[in-house]
Order: structure tokens, then sequence, then C-alpha cells
């Protein structure tokens, strides 16, 4: 069952590649979907579009994280960077409100802190 707000938004960054974008964004719904409490979906295109975008694809390049609890946080982090080591320069963005935060394969302890932060709701 989905809650009714989603924790956070991820975004994979793809430098502009719409495709590439689509591609990793599908490869890493499917890896979060399998971590038990935690249920991923394609946000929604009238939230997430910017300004002026048009056609549908944008819709897909973002997603929605639900939370079955507050500890499941740091395993979807877990299994944001395993994701992202696969491949060199793979980069996520969380988003929270106004809040955002980069994720990728290799945090040092100062990003680790920063992502401890936002799921906290303190300021980053």
């Amino acid at each position: 069952m989905t809650p009714s707000a989603p924790a956070f938004t991820l975004e994979v960054v793809a430098d502009g590649n719409t495709i590439l974008g689509e591609r990793l964004t599908r490869s890493l719904r499917t890896e979060l979907n399998a971590i038990d409490g935690v249920e991923v979906e394609f946000a929604d295109s009238t939230t997430t579009a910017a300004a002026g975008a048009k056609g549908g694809v944008a819709a897909d390049l973002a997603l929605w994280v639900f939370l079955g609890t507050r500890a499941a946080a740091p395993v979807v982090i877990e299994g944001i960077r395993a994701w992202s080591e696969r491949q060199r320069n793979r980069k996520v963005l969380l988003g929270r409100g106004d809040k955002t935060v980069e994720v990728h394969g290799n945090l040092d302890a100062a990003q680790e802190r920063i992502i401890e932060k936002f799921f906290e709701g303190g300021d980053s």
C-alpha cells in the first residue's frame, strides 16, 4: 500500500541525455523496488516537469520513493550507492521540498552527514 505522500523524489543525472536518463531511471526503480518496505513509482508529470517543459518524457525521469518506515532510508541510500558504483559517474539527486542532495557511489564522511541531515529534516 502506497502512503499518500512520497518520502522524497529521485532524479538520475544524465547530463541532458534523455534516453540514457530514462534507461538508468528505470534500472534504479527496478533495483529499489526489490527492497522490503520501499515502493518506488514514476513521478506525476504535473508535479515534476520544469516550467515550460514540453512532452511526456520528463515525467519518466523522476521517481517518488515511499518508505514503509523511516528506518528504510539508509537501506535505500545503500541501494543507490551500490547501483551507482556499477558504472562510474552515476549520480542521483534526492529531493524533498526545497532541499536537494546528491548521492553517488563514493561518498565521504561529510557527504554522509549531509544525507543523514536530509532524512532528519535538518539543514544541509
